[in-house]
């Protein structure tokens, strides 16, 4: 029987490469080097090696796919003892992400049920920060737009941050969890997020009011509770720690900007937020889970 594709698990993906690749075919090399335990077939999409091979049977491999250029290319096998391959023509597309604003990423998850709690708990008019200039709140002018009225909230980020060190990044290989599932996280940042919460008025009392109402939205709300899949509600919610300012630690403001309003505004940061795809194979189900990119039509 002769070395053969027969094709590929997904045959499309992202051209920042790590991409889980099932390949089918015939007469695999199952064996491996002894000095290293590596195995002895090696994958090329396009003239671009990939890595984390591992041959699952004579009619079975997985690797992840290499950073590639924009376009289909050709996959080709190679079994380094017998130096016999086959090459799939066209076998993979690479693809950029399509950064569709309908597509929710946990950042905008996140913010989005942010901007629901303090609406459904504070007040109607929470505004997010596109047209805010948060970087002059201390000094002599303060910008603010898409206020439809007042007293408001406006909220702006996040920004993401760390405490201590470099942001903890998980998952490299894949891992043998029974004799036929394998499951391991794609590349993963585990990330804490920071954001700006300003309040304003052009009433001074009314001002501290809604401070004081915030104040008592952070420290009713220790969590932000977020959908775990928006597009399936049964699945319940994941629990943020969400930790505000300290209550002195709210600062107000009047001075100087030519709208006339007050304010008030802080800083508070929601912690250990995992930003990526998880994804798992079982060998008697196929591919699982596998992220829910979108594939560019190539002109």
């Amino acid at each position: 029987m002769a070395l053969t594709i027969s094709g590929l698990t997904p045959n499309s993906g992202l051209t920042r490469g790590r991409e889980f690749v099932l390949i089918q075919g015939t007469d695999f090399n199952i064996s491996v080097d002894s000095t290293d335990g590596s195995p002895r077939m090696e994958v090329y999409f396009g003239t671009e090696l990939a890595t984390r091979v591992r041959v699952r049977s004579t009619t079975l491999l997985d690797c992840l796919t290499p950073v590639h250029d924009l376009g289909a290319v050709d996959v080709k096998v190679l079994d380094l003892d017998a130096v016999t391959e086959d090459t799939l023509t066209s076998g993979f597309t690479f693809a950029r992400p399509v950064l569709d604003q309908n597509v929710e990423s946990e950042i905008a998850q996140i913010t989005r049920a942010l901007i629901v709690e303090l609406k459904r708990q504070i007040i109607d008019e929470v505004v997010n920060g596109q047209g805010i200039d948060f970087g002059s709140v201390q000094e002599e002018s303060l910008s603010i737009l898409n206020i439809a009225k007042v007293p408001a909230l406006i909220l702006e980020g996040p920004n993401v941050v760390n405490s201590g060190g470099a942001l903890h990044r998980t998952g490299e290989p894949w891992e043998e969890v029974s004799t036929d599932h394998f499951e391991k996280p794609s590349p993963q940042d585990i990330c804490n997020f920071e954001f700006s919460l300003m309040g304003v008025d052009d009433h001074k009392v009314r001002l501290l009011n809604l401070m004081r109402e915030v104040i008592t939205f952070f420290r009713k709300n220790p969590v932000l509770k977020v959908l775990h899949d928006p597009s399936n509600p049964s699945l319940g919610y994941v629990e943020i720690d969400m930790r505000p300012p300290m209550p002195q630690d709210w600062k107000t403001d009047s001075r100087g900007n030519s709208s006339g309003l007050k304010f008030f505004w802080g800083r508070f940061t929601l912690f250990g937020i995992t930003v990526g795809h998880d994804i798992t194979y079982d060998e008697t189900e196929g591919v699982t889970d596998f992220p829910d990119w979108q594939v560019e039509p190539l002109v």
